[in-house]
């Protein structure tokens, strides 16, 4: 965060991504909508987890949830977990 701060860079949190243009990027935040001149854009995306679908078929099939939908975290790791899962099928 120091880095951002020394090189001027503004985060926009709680914000909702209108659109994304060649040249700018329209937000909307709790002020109203804005547009951002920008050149290149980062977006930080919070994850949660998702296994709704696996709840509803566990009770027909055999159901393993792997990745993001059984714990949000590193991709390498949902890849090696993934790969675990497929050796013990």
């Amino acid at each position: 965060m120091k880095s951002l701060k020394a090189n001027e860079v503004t985060a926009y949190v709680n914000s909702k991504v209108l659109e994304i243009t060649n040249t700018s990027v329209i937000i909307e935040t709790e002020e109203g909508a804005q547009s951002l001149l920008a050149s290149l854009v980062v977006l930080a995306i919070g994850s949660r987890s998702n296994n709704s679908l696996a709840a509803k078929l566990v009770d027909k099939y055999s159901v393993k949830v792997l990745g993001d939908a059984s714990v949000v975290g590193k991709v390498l790791d949902g890849i090696n977990l993934a790969n675990k899962t497929a050796l013990a099928i």
